[in-house]
Protein backbone atom coordinates (compact mmCIF):
# COMPACT_ATOMS: atom_id res chain seq x y z
CA UNK A 1 0.00 0.00 0.00
CA UNK A 2 1.57 3.69 -1.29
CA UNK A 3 1.01 6.38 1.43
CA UNK A 4 -1.27 8.59 0.60
CA UNK A 5 0.29 12.21 -0.56
CA UNK A 6 -0.51 15.36 1.74
CA UNK A 7 -3.07 17.59 0.59
CA UNK A 8 -1.37 20.44 -1.12
CA UNK A 9 -3.89 22.99 0.57
CA UNK A 10 -3.74 22.08 3.73
CA UNK A 11 -0.20 22.23 3.75
CA UNK A 12 0.27 25.47 2.36
CA UNK A 13 -2.67 26.70 4.76
CA UNK A 14 -0.71 25.51 7.59
CA UNK A 15 2.78 26.93 6.29
CA UNK A 16 1.25 30.06 5.62
CA UNK A 17 -0.19 29.90 9.79
CA UNK A 18 3.47 29.00 10.60
CA UNK A 19 4.96 32.13 8.84
CA UNK A 20 1.94 34.37 10.40
CA UNK A 21 2.91 32.77 13.72
CA UNK A 22 6.65 34.01 12.90
CA UNK A 23 6.15 37.31 11.82
CA UNK A 24 4.10 37.53 14.92
CA UNK A 25 6.65 36.41 17.49
CA UNK A 26 9.23 38.78 15.40
CA UNK A 27 7.04 41.56 15.42
CA UNK A 28 6.23 40.86 19.08
CA UNK A 29 10.11 40.46 20.05
CA UNK A 30 10.52 43.80 17.94
CA UNK A 31 8.30 45.62 19.89
CA UNK A 32 9.35 44.60 22.74
CA UNK A 33 13.24 45.89 22.08
CA UNK A 34 11.46 48.97 21.10
CA UNK A 35 10.05 49.73 24.64
CA UNK A 36 13.16 48.75 26.74
CA UNK A 37 15.28 50.91 24.71
CA UNK A 38 12.31 53.57 24.93
CA UNK A 39 12.39 53.03 28.92
CA UNK A 40 16.36 53.48 29.27
CA UNK A 41 16.18 56.05 27.09
CA UNK A 42 13.56 57.75 29.34
CA UNK A 43 15.64 56.58 32.61
CA UNK A 44 18.22 58.72 31.33
CA UNK A 45 17.13 61.53 30.23
CA UNK A 46 15.77 61.26 33.93
CA UNK A 47 18.59 60.95 35.47
CA UNK A 48 19.85 63.67 33.00
CA UNK A 49 17.22 66.21 34.17
CA UNK A 50 18.11 65.75 37.82
CA UNK A 51 21.71 65.87 37.48
CA UNK A 52 20.81 69.35 35.81
CA UNK A 53 18.84 69.94 38.82
CA UNK A 54 21.71 69.00 41.29
CA UNK A 55 24.10 71.11 38.98
CA UNK A 56 22.00 74.00 39.21
CA UNK A 57 21.37 73.94 43.22
CA UNK A 58 25.24 73.17 43.51
CA UNK A 59 25.81 76.81 41.11
CA UNK A 60 22.85 78.62 43.31
CA UNK A 61 24.54 77.65 46.16
CA UNK A 62 28.15 78.82 44.98
CA UNK A 63 26.90 81.79 43.99
CA UNK A 64 24.81 82.64 47.34
CA UNK A 65 28.14 81.80 49.21
CA UNK A 66 30.62 84.09 47.45
CA UNK A 67 27.63 86.90 47.52
CA UNK A 68 27.58 85.80 51.23
CA UNK A 69 31.78 86.23 51.41
CA UNK A 70 31.34 89.74 49.34
CA UNK A 71 29.28 91.04 51.64
CA UNK A 72 31.17 90.32 55.06
CA UNK A 73 34.37 91.08 53.45
CA UNK A 74 32.70 94.15 52.67
CA UNK A 75 31.14 94.59 56.52
CA UNK A 76 34.67 93.47 57.94
CA UNK A 77 36.23 96.66 55.75
CA UNK A 78 33.58 99.64 56.73
CA UNK A 79 34.02 98.45 60.39
CA UNK A 80 37.69 98.98 60.04
CA UNK A 81 37.55 102.07 58.22
CA UNK A 82 34.88 103.65 60.94
CA UNK A 83 37.62 102.11 64.04
CA UNK A 84 40.72 104.01 62.11
CA UNK A 85 38.04 107.22 61.78
CA UNK A 86 37.38 106.94 65.19
CA UNK A 87 40.92 106.24 66.52
CA UNK A 88 41.67 109.56 64.83
CA UNK A 89 39.30 111.89 65.22
CA UNK A 90 40.40 110.53 69.28
CA UNK A 91 44.28 111.41 68.22
CA UNK A 92 43.15 114.88 67.22
CA UNK A 93 40.96 115.38 70.31
CA UNK A 94 43.91 114.06 72.08
CA UNK A 95 46.52 116.48 70.50
CA UNK A 96 43.84 119.36 70.89
CA UNK A 97 43.73 118.82 74.92
CA UNK A 98 47.72 118.17 75.07
CA UNK A 99 48.01 122.10 73.24
CA UNK A 100 45.91 123.63 75.67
Amino acid sequence: MSKPLPNPSRYNVTRARLEEEREYEKRKIQEEKEMEVQRLREMQEKAADRQSEIDALRAKRAFEDQERRHREKERQENEKKLRVMREMEEARHTQFRERE
